[in-house]
């Protein structure tokens, strides 16, 4: 909300549907993707440089699932289910 705008915001509207978007969500303590969300956000724009990007982005990403203690209930939830539990 900026000065001056009219606009008021439904802050219990805005809990409530948080809390619809976080309430199957699974627990997941000792995550080790904790503070590296930026690997696991779409990069924006198209093209064979954004394409690149991408790639390294998801290797990266598949890296630091691959040695996390909660892959097996992240899996359920997040793009990268098809990541197999480390042997």
């Amino acid at each position: 909300m900026f000065p001056g705008d009219t606009q008021r915001v439904d802050r219990e509207g805005s809990i409530k549907l948080l809390s619809a978007i976080l309430a199957n969500q699974p627990h997941l303590p000792g995550a080790a993707c904790r503070g590296q969300h930026e690997l696991f956000d779409p990069i924006r724009g198209r093209g064979p440089r954004f394409q690149r990007q991408e790639q390294i982005r998801l290797a990266e990403a598949a890296q630091v699932c691959a040695g996390c203690p909660a892959i097996r209930p992240c899996q359920s939830v997040t793009v990268f289910a098809e990541l197999k539990e480390p042997a």
